[in-house]
């Protein structure tokens, strides 16, 4: 049976952390830190999260999202007046839906960029405690 994890879904970093015996323990990633950038690369067919993701913003302009969680939920009416605020183009969608766009032309929601985020501490925590994650506090 899986364990149940706490999982901090930030707008710039995220942490997960579980129970063990009568302490909270924060889960430490595979780069070493208890912090993990709430950043996606979208580059091809490769998609990472993470420390190197934001490392590769400078190489790879325009395939990096980060700070999606700002987007979410959000019109796209609503954020027109700081769209040059976002480090990526977001379009409008069906609905007046606020969309991210890719530079090699690509449209995600924002709640796939968080979804590869929590996956990924989902990941984390699998791969600290040795067992499945089958649930989270988020």
């Amino acid at each position: 049976m899986g364990v149940t994890v706490g999982i901090d879904l930030g707008t710039t970093n995220s942490v997960v952390a579980c129970l063990i015996g009568q302490r909270i323990e924060t889960i430490t990633n595979i780069e070493g830190a208890k912090t993990t950038p709430s950043v996606l690369l979208l580059n091809g067919d490769e998609m990472v999260v993470g420390e190197l993701a934001k490392r590769q913003a400078a190489t790879y302009p325009g395939q990096v999202v980060r700070s999606a969680k700002r987007v979410i939920g959000r019109r796209y009416s609503e954020l027109s007046d700081y769209l040059e605020d976002f480090p990526f183009t977001i379009k409008e969608g069906e609905g007046d839906r606020a969309e991210i766009e890719l530079a090699d032309g690509r449209v995600i929601p924002p709640e796939f960029v968080s979804a590869q985020i929590l996956q990924r501490m989902r990941e984390t925590a699998e791969d600290f405690l040795g067992q499945e994650v089958s649930g989270a506090v988020i």
